[in-house]
C-alpha cells in the first residue's frame, strides 16, 4: 500500500491530548457499562467499543473516531497526523477496556466476586493476598445499587493496574526490538491496520468523498446491507432471521457449532465448527495466500487422518454422545477429542511444541538483525541503523531485561514461587507476545488466544495432576497463563499486537514512530487506570444480576481441579508438542528453499490455534483464498490494490456506522425499554 506521506511533524500538544484520551476513555467506559447492563452475548459482543469479534477482533472505536472529524467544518479538518493520533487514541483506550466479558467485567471486580462463591479451602488462601478486599467489602456486588468502598477497593485497582503495566512493558519492548525486523523487512501486513485504516481514508487531506472509488461504495453497500440485517435480527425476535444467525448453535461472531445430529457432524468425527461473519472473510482477504493455503488445507488433512483413526477404532461413541462443541473443547473427556485426544493430539502439537518452534525459526532468520540491534546498542553498528527507531537499541535492550525483572519481582508479592515465576515469564512474557504478535502481523487472526486446557501446559510438568489442598503457587501461576492468554485485550500478548499495529499505522501514514510510542504509552498511563476504576463503580451499579458479574467459584475454572485433571498426562503431551515442534521446523525449512511451496508454517499451526479452531475460522480462510487468488489471477496486484482493498474499507465504514448505531441504540434501550 502507498504511504500518506506527512513528513516530519513536531509539536504534538501532549496536555491537549491527554485531556482528549481521558475523555475518550472516560466515555467508552460509560458506554461498556450501559452494553454490559443490556445483558445478552450477542448484543455485547458486537457494540461496544472494547476489542470485539472473533477471531479477527477488531476495536471500533479506533475507525469511529477519525470518522467522527468528517462532521467538522473544512477549516477545521486535521492533518494525517492528528487523525492517526485519534486512530490510536482509539485503539489503546479500546483495549485498556479490554473484551466485555472476559476482562472488564472481570478485572478486579469480576475476579475478586468469585472468590466469595470459592470452596473454604480456595476462598482461604486467595483471601490472603494483599490487595483482596474484605470479605464483607465483596458481598455487595451480588445485589448492587451501592457505591464502592474505595478505601478497600484501591489496593485491587492499584495491583490491577501493575498486572498490566507489567505485561505491557515487555510485550512494547518486543515489539520496539523487532519493529524494523517486521514491518520495514517482512513487511508483515497487520490485515486488521490495513482494513481501518482503508476505511478512514475519506477524512483523510487530499482525499474527498466525491472522489471515492466505486468498490469502495460497493463494500459501504455491502457492509451496511449484512450489519443492518444482523443488527435487526439481534434486537427484535419477530426480524426475518434469513442469514439463520438466531439459532441457538450460532454466536455473534459467526461462529456456528455443529449440534448433535447434524448429518455431517454425524459423519466426520472432526467437523465441529465452521464460520460465516463476514467481517471474518474481509479481514482473511488480506493475509497472505500461503497462510490462508495452508491453513484450510491443513485442515482437510486434520479431518481426513481424524476419519482414518475414528476407523482404527479411536473415538468411540463421539456421534452419539457430543456435539461439536464438546469435541472441540474436550468436554467429554480429550479421548473423545480428535482436537485434543489422540492418536493425533492435533491441538496439542500446535499451541506447545509448534509455537515454541514458530517462535525460534523467527528468531533463527532474525540472528543476522538481532547482532545488528546488539552491535547498535554497543556501539558498533552504523546510525542509519537506529535511524527510524523511536529509541535506541540499547535503551530498548535495556528496557526488555529491565521488564522482565519487573515481572519476577511482582510475581512473588502473589504468592508464586521463583521456579514457577521463570515459566510465567518465559510464555507470558516472550513466547505468547511473540507467537501471537506474529499470527496477528500475518493474518489479522487470533492464534493462541482462548484459555482451556493448553496454556498452562509446561506447569503440568511440575503439576500432573491439581495439587490438594491449593496453593497460592499453584493456582495464581495456572490462572495467569489461563487467562491472561484468553481474548486479544487478555494482557499477556495484547500490547505486543496492538503496539505492532500502531507501528503499522505509523508505516502507512509516514509519521514519526517515537511520535507513535510516546503516544501509546501516554494513552496506556491514563486511559488504564480510568477503566479500572470504572469497571469497580460500574459493578457496585449493576451487581450480577445486571452486569452478569461470574458468580460461579474459582474451583470450576480452568486450574480448579476437576478442568485440569481432564488434560492428557504429561507425557503424551510432551510426545505432540515434539511432533508440532518438528512439523513446524520442517514447514519453515522447506519454505525457506523452496519459494513454490504453499503452505506456510503458519497456516499449519492456525489450523490447530485455540481460536482460529474454536471459532471454525478455516471457512473464513477458504473463502477469501478463493477470492484473492482470483483477483490476482485475473487483474494482478493492481486490481488487489485498486479494487480488492478499497471494498473491504467501504466494508469497514459499514461496520462502524452499523456499530455506532447499536451503541446508540442500546443506550436508549437502557433508559426506555422497547
Amino acid at each position: 500500500m502507498a504511504k500518506e506521506v506527512v513528513g516530519e511533524i513536531k509539536g504534538i500538544r501532549w496536555f491537549y491530548w491527554a485531556i482528549v484520551v481521558a475523555v475518550v476513555a472516560f466515555i467508552a467506559n460509560t458506554s461498556q457499562g450501559i452494553m454490559a447492563a443490556m445483558g445478552g452475548t450477542h448484543f455485547a459482543c458486537i457494540y461496544g467499543w472494547s476489542d470485539v469479534f472473533m477471531p479477527f477482533t477488531i476495536a471500533p472505536l479506533a475507525a469511529f473516531l477519525p470518522l467522527l472529524t468528517i462532521l467538522l467544518p473544512k477549516r477545521f479538518r486535521l492533518n494525517t497526523l492528528n487523525i492517526a493520533l485519534l486512530y490510536v487514541t482509539g485503539l489503546i483506550v479500546a483495549y485498556t477496556i479490554g473484551n466485555w466479558v472476559d476482562v472488564w467485567m472481570s478485572i478486579p471486580a469480576g475476579n475478586i466476586l468469585r472468590i466469595h462463591f470459592s470452596s473454604e479451602q480456595l476462598k482461604s488462601i486467595l483471601m490472603s493476598l494483599w490487595f483482596v478486599p474484605p470479605e464483607e467489602k465483596i458481598i455487595p456486588l451480588i445485589a448492587g445499587n451501592t457505591t464502592p468502598d474505595w478505601g478497600a477497593w484501591t489496593p485491587a485497582i492499584v495491583a490491577s493496574f501493575i498486572y498490566g503495566f507489567m505485561f505491557f512493558l515487555p510485550s512494547l519492548s518486543l515489539t520496539l526490538l523487532f519493529r524494523r525486523r517486521w514491518i520495514d523487512v517482512e513487511k508483515m501486513p497487520f490485515p486488521v491496520a490495513v482494513a481501518q485504516w482503508e476505511a478512514v481514508k475519506p477524512v483523510l487531506p487530499g482525499h474527498s468523498i466525491r472522489r471515492l472509488r466505486s468498490t469502495f461504495i460497493i463494500g459501504l453497500i455491502v457492509g451496511l446491507a449484512f450489519n443492518f440485517q444482523m443488527f435487526m435480527t439481534w434486537l427484535f425476535p419477530w426480524w426475518p432471521d434469513v442469514l439463520s444467525w438466531r439459532t441457538p448453535w450460532t454466536s455473534a461472531n459467526g461462529c456456528t457449532n455443529v449440534p448433535l445430529g447434524d448429518l455431517l457432524g454425524s459423519t466426520i468425527v472432526a467437523w465441529g465448527r465452521w464460520n460465516k461473519q463476514p467481517l471474518n472473510f474481509v479481514i482473511a482477504y488480506l493475509a497472505p495466500l500461503d497462510v490462508s493455503f495452508g491453513y484450510w488445507f491443513s485442515t482437510l488433512v486434520f479431518m481426513i487422518l481424524a476419519q482414518a483413526a475414528y476407523y482404527m477404532g479411536y473415538y468411540t461413541g463421539i456421534f452419539e454422545t457430543t456435539g461439536g462443541c464438546c469435541r472441540l473443547l474436550g468436554f467429554a473427556g480429550f479421548k473423545l477429542s480428535p482436537w485434543w485426544g489422540p492418536p493425533l493430539y492435533w491441538n496439542w502439537m500446535c499451541l506447545t511444541g509448534g509455537m515454541v518452534a514458530i517462535v525460534l525459526m523467527s528468531l533463527w532468520y532474525a540472528r543476522g538483525y538481532l547482532a545488528e540491534t546488539i552491535g547498535a546498542a554497543r556501539g558498533k553498528a552504523s546510525p542509519d541503523v537506529e535511524a527510524k527507531e523511536p529509541l535506541s537499541y540499547r535503551n530498548i535492550w535495556i528496557m526488555l531485561i529491565a521488564s522482565w525483572i519487573i515481572v519476577l519481582a511482582f510475581l512473588p508479592t502473589i504468592g508464586i514461587n521463583l521456579d514457577t515465576a521463570i515459566i510465567v515469564l518465559i510464555f507470558g512474557a516472550f513466547i505468547f507476545p511473540i507467537a501471537e504478535t506474529y499470527a496477528y502481523g500475518l493474518t489479522g487472526c487470533g492464534y493462541g488466544q482462548g484459555r482451556d486446557l493448553w496454556p498452562t501446559w509446561a506447569l503440568r510438568f511440575k503439576w500432573p495432576t491439581a495439587p490438594q489442598p491449593y496453593t497460592l503457587d499453584y493456582f495464581m501461576s495456572a490462572e495467569i497463563l489461563h487467562r491472561g492468554i484468553n481474548t486479544a485485550s487478555s494482557g499477556l500478548h495484547t500490547w505486543a499486537m496492538i503496539s505492532g499495529h500502531g507501528f503499522r499505522i505509523a508505516d502507512m501514514t509516514g509519521i514519526r514512530t517515537k511520535d507513535v510510542f510516546k503516544f501509546m504509552v501516554m494513552a496506556f498511563l491514563i486511559a488504564l487506570p480510568i477503566s479500572l476504576i470504572l469497571r469497580v463503580e460500574w459493578a457496585h451499579i449493576l451487581g450480577t444480576a445486571r452486569m452478569r458479574l461470574c458468580s460461579s467459584p474459582w474451583d470450576c475454572d480452568c486450574a480448579g481441579a476437576n478442568r485440569w485433571n481432564t488434560a492428557p498426562p504429561p507425557g503424551e503431551i510432551a510426545m505432540a508438542a515434539g511432533a508440532g515442534f518438528i512439523v513446524t521446523i520442517l514447514l519453515s525449512i522447506i519454505r525457506a528453499r523452496f519459494i513454490w511451496w504453499p503452505i506456510h508454517p503458519m497456516g499449519f499451526l492456525l489450523s490447530g490455534g485455540m481460536r482460529s479452531s474454536w471459532t471454525g475460522a478455516w471457512t473464513n480462510f477458504l473463502g477469501a483464498w478463493i477470492a484473492k487468488w482470483l483477483t490476482l489471477k485475473i487483474g494482478g496486484s493492481r486490481a488487489y490494490e485498486e479494487y480488492g482493498i478499497p471494498f473491504i474499507g467501504g466494508y469497514m465504514v459499514g461496520l462502524a456506522i452499523l456499530t455506532f448505531v447499536g451503541i446508540i441504540v442500546g443506550t436508549i434501550r437502557w433508559f426506555i425499554p422497547f
